[in-house]
């Protein structure tokens, strides 16, 4: 009995053997002729491979599903934060209604004030040109510098109503509902405001921006379209100043312009004035034209075509 469990040692101990030196052949080059290569691979070393890759796809399967959720607080502030946020250079940015806005660096974990208006901030906010813009409803837009760390008002709306539209960038300008019934535009580059849409209630939405052309919803019910066409307005010479004469030369000089949304409503012998039709705003176009002089030429057909008779006669007989 012990003489058997002894030879079951020693066949053990071979297979033992055998596996290393079978592991030990398969990294031993043959040299000859300049030439090197793989003599064996050991079948145990690529079970060992086999088993190597199963282990770790079961690691990375396992931290997959042990993923942990962290939630942590990053800005404190003393009102409701109703604000959605936007985010410039890698940091955010919220209004609150502590009358304030906020930034937070994930990079450094540290917040700050950087807007302080007279009374809550419910605007998410827009970016243009590396500076945020938030609405108040204090009735003023403000603007925060990142380069210069300054605040400073850039819309002021009527009556003391509040800005709630989060704003939106059309064409390197900036605009904002309000609650005074209209939608402001800010030019940063003439630093001048305007009124571009006049609606008949409150303007809470921050607009969109499709094909070239803005649209606000209004609490009247209404969405309003509002768009911007540079006209080429100066005709030069033309046949006459009939409304056909006038409104197809702007409609050739100005393929896009759908002249049928066109009403001539005055005119003289070298201007005329147009107006849009269903446009809520009250802007003209000044249109400039110069009649051509031969105009006032009156052609005698049957004259012509006695002459073309003539001369063709002429030229056919040689006279």
């Amino acid at each position: 009995m012990v003489n058997f469990i002894n030879l079951l040692k020693i066949h053990e101990n071979d297979l033992i053997n055998m596996k290393k030196l079978l592991s030990l052949l398969s990294t031993i080059t043959i040299a000859g002729s300049g030439m090197s290569g793989i003599v064996a691979n050991s079948p145990y070393q690529k079970q060992e491979q086999l088993e190597n890759i199963n282990y770790k796809r079961q690691k990375r399967s396992n931290n997959e599903n042990n993923k942990i959720n962290i939630t942590k607080i990053v800005i404190t502030t003393n009102g409701i934060v109703r604000s959605d946020g936007i985010i410039l250079n890698n940091k955010v940015y919220f209004g609150s209604a502590d009358n304030k806005v906020y930034e937070y660096d994930p990079a450094t974990g540290q917040q700050k004030i950087v807007i302080i208006t007279e009374v809550e901030v419910w605007s998410s906010g827009v970016i243009l040109n590396n500076k945020v813009y938030f609405g108040s409803s204090d009735n003023k837009v403000y603007e925060y510098d990142p380069a210069t760390g300054q605040q400073k008002i850039v819309i002021t709306t009527n009556n003391s109503q509040s800005i709630r539209s989060s704003g939106v960038i059309f064409n390197n300008k900036i605009y904002f509902g309000s609650g005074d019934k209209n939608v402001y535009e800010y030019d940063p580059s003439t630093e001048q405001q305007k009124i571009v849409i006049k609606s008949k209630w409150r303007l809470v939405s921050s607009g969109v921006v499709l094909n070239n052309k803005l649209y606000f919803g209004s609490a009247d019910g209404n969405i309003y379209e509002y768009s911007e066409y540079y006209l080429d307005s100066n005709l030069g010479r033309i046949n006459d100043n009939s409304d056909n004469a006038i409104l197809n030369e702007l409609n050739y000089l100005n393929p896009d312009l759908d002249i049928s949304q066109l009403e001539i409503i005055s005119k003289t012998n070298n201007s005329a004035i147009v107006k849009i039709k269903d446009n809520l705003n009250d802007d003209i176009i000044n249109i400039y034209y110069l009649i051509k002089n031969e105009q006032n030429k009156i052609i005698n057909l049957n004259e012509l075509i006695k002459n073309a008779i003539f001369f063709k006669f002429r030229d056919e007989n040689l006279i």
